[in-house]
């Protein structure tokens, strides 16, 4: 044990040894020293690339969310749709046994006392109706003229009866 302590005291003594530029140990640790700047070099180039892929990910699954959440919104218009359709249809053949509108043609029966400005903002409506089905993006649209068109579907019905 004393022999312990007093060899680390007499290499404390002489000090930090360094090679000279000239020795064969400075040239090995100059090689270690290249392996170990290009390592880091590396693990961080990785890092950075590792970062980009998570965020396409993350990106890619967002939008398939998107995408789904707008198919969906899709599947549900073209049943409110139906619904409508077939609502109508009913509502033609109580009244008189008119034919339905053609696919072109607004969904809502225009009835005498539907005012002008009520048919154009429904006629609004039933554009961005069509353009919400075409962009994914606008599909909150959708969702909202599907509500209006309800609304109106009921303010009709209920006029009537």
């Amino acid at each position: 044990m004393l022999t312990h302590k007093v060899f680390i005291f007499r290499e404390c003594e002489i000090g930090p040894r360094f090679a000279s530029p000239n020795d064969v140990e400075f040239a090995i640790a100059q090689r270690w020293l290249s392996v170990f700047d290009e390592e880091k070099a590396k693990r961080n180039e990785l890092e950075i690339h590792i970062k980009e892929n998570r965020g396409a990910v993350k990106d890619s699954i967002v939008n398939i969310r998107e995408q789904h959440q707008t198919e969906l919104m899709r599947q549900e218009l073209v049943h409110h749709q139906q619904e409508q359709m077939r609502l109508l249809i009913q509502l033609r053949e109580r009244d008189g046994g008119m034919p339905p509108s053609m696919p072109g043609m607004p969904l809502m029966p225009t009835p005498p006392h539907f005012s002008a400005d009520l048919q154009e903002v429904s006629n609004i409506c039933l554009v961005r109706l069509r353009f919400a089905l075409i962009i994914p993006r606008c599909a909150c649209v959708a969702r909202y003229t599907v509500v209006f068109w309800f609304v109106c579907l009921f303010v009709y019905n209920s006029s009537i009866c």
